[in-house]
């Protein structure tokens, strides 16, 4: 959603220029290509930049993260291609589908409506504005607030989700933050409750064992 709100915000940028190359005889796909290639060289991009850091970065990260309260073997870094593909195929499906949807609604149009402005949404009512008791107590500010609101779900929709989004990643970093911290104390102290522990092999148990008895 968030990118199909800013490539129609893109695509309307670039109204008159589409119509100006449909009206010196460019077929609407040449004119797609433009929009469609920006779309899909910033995913690619992003999509490169993660998988080298998820495959790289995050867990080394993780590692070093448990490696400072356990005794860890040496980290083995490995490529998963199967999560790879997910990742460019998704890449794909949130910057290149929203680019083609938007470019192809715009591309609808004859060259001398693409040429002009585009007209603005006619207005319409919004529910606050037929309760009277409510909407004449809101100021200039809050009234304007409200139209834009109800009036452009897209937007309204984007701000949601990306703070929503943003909230999510802030609580879920907070909490590993919280479980790496207590998880030594909680194991050591409240799980881990001898003063010491020793480890042997198989073959040294019994001559470990006699030891500790005779001890």
């Amino acid at each position: 959603l968030v990118a199909l709100t800013t490539m129609t915000r893109m695509v309307d940028e670039e109204r008159i220029g589409a119509g100006t190359l449909k009206a010196l005889g460019y077929a609407d796909g040449d004119v797609a290509l433009k929009f469609i290639m920006y779309g899909l060289l910033s995913s690619m991009a992003g999509t490169a930049i993660g998988i080298v850091a998820g495959h790289t970065l995050l867990p080394w990260i993780v590692y070093n993260a448990y490696a400072t309260k356990f005794v860890l073997p040496p980290i083995h870094l490995l490529f998963d291609p199967a999560v790879s593909a997910v990742a460019v195929a998704l890449g794909l499906v949130s910057a290149v589908l929203p680019a083609w949807l938007a470019v192809r609604q715009e591309l609808r149009d004859k060259p001398s409506e693409l040429l002009l402005p585009k007209p603005p949404a006619s207005g319409s009512k919004i529910l606050l504005e037929r309760i009277p008791f409510i909407w004449n107590r809101l100021s200039f500010t809050h009234k304007v607030t409200a139209r834009n609101l109800f009036r452009y779900k897209k937007r309204f929709a984007m701000t949601v989700f990306g703070i929503m989004g943003c909230t999510a990643l802030l609580v879920c970093g907070f909490s590993i933050k919280n479980t790496v911290e207590s998880l030594a104390p909680r194991q050591y102290e409240d799980i881990y409750r001898y003063d010491l522990m020793a480890v042997t092999q198989t073959d040294d148990f019994e001559a470990c064992q006699a030891l500790l008895e005779d001890s």
